[in-house]
């Protein structure tokens, strides 16, 4: 309330009204306002908090002006402040008052001008305020200054603000800037004039924050939708009579070299190898370590991705394609599962990717308890594989399993790379009849690696292969393989393991008898046998094909099409696959108590020990630190603490490349799928409750709710931001230990140029190299959110008890810390985000590979 102004001359004067409502008292002899709690401003005519405001109004200092608006500016000439109030500027005949009311240093020095005629424009961040009708006059205070006949000589009045950065200026008889603050109660229901081309960094943020969360609900609901409905649709999917066939497999010239890169030499590892397995046959591949045993099945399954390969693999006479992962399984030497499984639910995961989407739940179930019952581990299939940390099944059940998971899908081709290592002789032979009965009654084509059989396994054998330094010394018929070598003087003693004595005459002779041995087998008739069962595999099916070539053609021919009973490549739809995997992960993590609830209790209790640190700082200039230092040690703390996201993809490489190369899912659905468990349990909801706990122990501004949703929408982007950043390291990580290293040291980039230790707005290479750290989007828009509203206290001299205020703006931007456009801020925060992300799910599909 205004008490007295010291001269009566000015009490009539029609500019009174304005000061007499400013809201606190004027001293007549600075020409200042003690204001009252609530409002600030050289006259207190700025609200600063929405309690002030009447009628269901919120004060708001967007500096897009509106029809009702007060302005309090530090003038850039003679030293002076000025205050200003516009009245009904949108209907173009507005009005106003402009008055100054005292000096920044020094006594008062009033003069004021009544607007008249006034209009306002907008253009990107400039708005223009014209006034045609002005009338400026000096007080009694002014008196003999030497701008008094400039003043009265003003009849216009326009000026132009920079809303970015609350600069106007004036140009007319004076040039003058202002660098103003702004306020006014608003309606919620209230139009701005230019709305449309300046929007507050709340609704941005707040529409943001809006837009995240219904997208997610959206598409979550869309996944379920098509999950859901999936099995109503076609995805290509073969009958049920067509999913199982008899499929032989035929390989001709079969050859593969590799460079030594030390000694610029090349090595031979196969050497021009051909032959012919039907269905319902074991073919046991046999030689000693180092022969070519495990290139070759890797080859035949289509794994073999070093060296120079030639020749030409068919099944069923057709050119193997990639359909063939479909019908085919492989088995490999190591047993890389997941521990926090029951067998059952393993093998339960494995059928949902790898049975056609037609079979329902107990047809996958009866698959399941089938193939436990045929490897004998029945009494196993409730017990937990195991991890390190937990005790589970043996390793010889675990070989088992490991089998169980292709034999699952039911193939009509079965690889296994040395399936009876690590297992008791007694298991080996139980494990090799369980195959051979297999592989009769249900017409399975079986090709394995073996060492050194017992001769009971031995004599389960249908066809042999003998490899040794590449070559291929014999294949056929494993009842003839003795007479054979015996036709060419290799006899075996009496009462002599025949596997024994072969891996012996292999080992024991040199290169040059080897090659004698394999040009022998080629000029065999065994070697002619074999290519007559190729041809004749050729023949049906170009005669099936509606072709006539010949065989000499065929082998010449560039393309030939696909046998009609593969079709689709993967046997479920995309929204199966990353289903299934998402419901995998959710189990495994669950069932891991170091990961899940760990996250949750670790977060909890540092968001509690966070607040009680910087438990609700002042509004003096000794608190600013504090303030600061908090938003950027949140922000910093939830970006380490993302490194946890290291393990997503890396601990579980091994897994993911077997099964990606058995066909059972794409590198797409996996990387949706683990990111979507990753990201919701381990990075939103954890950031959620650490960024509610601190906010208010901390005391940050409770206003406006929207200001709290920006506040967790700008510490979930962060934090997301982080975690792509670990997915990108740990794809193209060596080792763990590489990828905690690099992702360290790339943080404390990010920290570094996060805007808060060192200066990244000021023009030059420092703000360039803020730009690459995310974390300097994300504190830029937290500390524009949060010092807004504020108004500091500052003590007018050391140990004086006397402050004035000035706003958190004007901290901002002494420190050099304004924010500038919030929507760069976010764009940065979402390419960043994005860039990660597409370089983890590039680097996932083209260099995480099996190098065999």
């Amino acid at each position: 309330t205004l008490l007295s102004i010291g001269n009566g001359d000015l009490m009539n004067d029609s500019w009174m009204s304005d000061i007499s409502s400013v809201h606190g008292d004027f001293n007549p002899a600075d020409g200042t306002c003690k204001c009252l709690p609530g409002w600030s401003g050289i006259d207190c005519s700025l609200c600063n908090t929405d309690s002030v405001c009447t009628d269901g109004r919120t004060c708001s200092h967007e500096f897009t002006i509106v029809d009702d608006m007060s302005y309090s500016c530090a003038v850039n000439f003679d030293n002076q402040a000025l205050t200003a109030n516009f009245h009904n500027l949108s209907t173009g005949v507005g009005t106003g008052h402009l008055q100054n009311l005292k000096q920044r240093n020094g006594g008062p020095m009033i003069f004021n001008c009544s607007l008249a005629a006034c209009r306002v424009d907008h253009d990107s961040n400039t708005q223009t305020i014209a006034c045609s009708n002005v009338h400026c006059y000096c007080s009694t205070w002014c008196d003999g200054e030497a701008y008094k006949d400039n003043i009265n000589q003003i009849t216009s009045f326009t000026i132009v603000c920079d809303t970015s950065k609350h600069l106007c200026t004036y140009d007319g008889a004076l040039r003058i800037t202002f660098q103003c603050n702004n306020s006014v109660c608003l309606l919620p229901t209230a139009t701005r004039e230019g709305a449309n081309t300046a929007w507050t960094y709340e609704v941005r943020l707040t529409l943001l924050v809006c837009l995240a969360v219904f997208g997610t609900l959206w598409i979550l609901l869309f996944i379920t939708i098509i999950w859901i409905a999936a099995p109503a649709y076609k995805f290509d999917i073969p009958a049920l009579d067509d999913y199982h066939m008899q499929a032989s497999l035929a390989w001709e010239y079969i050859s593969c070299t590799v460079n030594n890169s030390i000694t610029g030499t090349e090595k031979v590892i196969l050497n021009n190898i051909s032959g012919f397995a039907k269905s319902g046959e074991v073919v046991a591949i046999m030689g000693p370590s180092g022969g070519g045993k495990t290139s070759f099945i890797d080859i035949l399954a289509g794994r073999k991705n070093t060296g120079v390969i030639h020749g030409q693999v068919l099944v069923n006479g057709a050119p193997r394609d990639g359909t063939f992962k479909r019908v085919s399984g492989y088995v490999m030497q190591d047993e890389k599962l997941i521990g926090t499984l029951t067998v059952k639910e393993h093998l339960m995961y494995v059928a949902r990717l790898k049975l056609p989407s037609n079979f329902n739940w107990s047809q996958r179930e009866a698959k399941v308890l089938r193939t436990l019952s045929d490897l004998g581990i029945s009494h196993i299939a409730d017990t937990l594989i195991g991890t390190e940390m937990t005790r589970g099944i043996s390793g010889g059940e675990k070989r088992r399993v490991t089998i169980a998971s292709e034999l699952v899908s039911d193939p009509c081709i079965l690889f296994l790379d040395e399936p009876t290592s690590g297992l008791d002789s007694h298991t080996s032979q139980r494990l090799m009849k369980r195959l051979k009965t297999m592989a009769v009654e249900r017409n399975k084509t079986i090709l394995m690696s073996i060492h050194q059989p017992s001769s009971g396994i031995f004599n389960s054998f249908d066809q042999l292969m003998l490899l040794s330094r590449g070559e291929c010394v014999y294949y056929g018929p494993r009842s003839q393989a003795m007479d054979h070598f015996a036709s060419l003087g290799y006899h075996s003693p009496l009462h002599y393991n025949p596997a024994d004595y072969l891996l012996d005459l292999v080992i024991e002779n040199d290169r040059s008898t080897i090659r004698a041995m394999a040009r022998s087998y080629r000029d065999g008739h065994a070697a002619r046998d074999m290519v007559r069962q190729i041809d004749e595999a050729k023949e049906t099916y170009l005669a099936r094909s509606g072709l006539t070539l010949s065989p000499a053609i065929f082998r010449r021919a560039k393309y030939v099409p696909p046998p009609s009973e593969l079709r689709a490549q993967y046997m479920t739809s995309w929204f199966t696959q990353v289903y299934v995997i998402a419901h995998r992960t959710f189990l495994n993590n669950f069932r891991n108590p170091y990961l899940l609830r760990f996250q949750y209790i670790a977060v909890s209790v540092l968001g509690i020990v966070l607040g009680g640190v910087y438990w609700h700082p002042g509004v003096y200039i000794s608190d600013v630190k504090d303030r600061l230092g908090c938003l950027f040690f949140v922000m910093s703390l939830l970006s380490f603490s993302s490194m946890s996201s290291l393990d997503v993809f890396y601990n579980e490489r091994s897994i993911f490349v077997r099964e990606r190369a058995n066909g059972m899912y794409t590198t797409s659905a996996y990387f949706v799928a683990r990111a979507i468990c990753d990201i919701i349990p381990m990075r939103v909801l954890p950031t959620i409750i650490l960024g509610s706990t601190t906010y208010f122990m901390i005391g940050m501004d409770t206003s406006l709710w929207s200001t709290f949703l920006s506040f967790i929408g700008v510490l979930v982007a962060t934090s997301l931001c982080a975690s792509s950043l670990c997915f990108a390291v740990s794809t193209i990580s060596p080792s763990l230990a590489f990828a905690n290293l690099l992702t360290i040291l790339m943080l404390l980039y990010c920290m570094l140029f996060g805007g808060f230790l060192v200066d990244t707005r000021s023009d030059g290479p420092l703000k360039i190299l803020g730009y690459i750290s995310f974390l300097n989007f994300g504190f830029d828009l937290l500390v524009t959110q949060q010092f807004t509203p504020l108004t500091i206290r500052v003590q007018i001299a050391p140990g004086s008890s006397e402050y004035f205020d000035i706003t958190g703006q004007e901290i901002l931007r002494r420190l050099n810390l304004e924010g500038g456009n919030s929507t760069v801020d976010i764009v940065g925060l979402c390419v960043w985000f994005a860039a990660y992300f597409v370089i983890a799910y590039i680097c996932l599909k083209w260099l995480v590979k099996e190098k065999r």
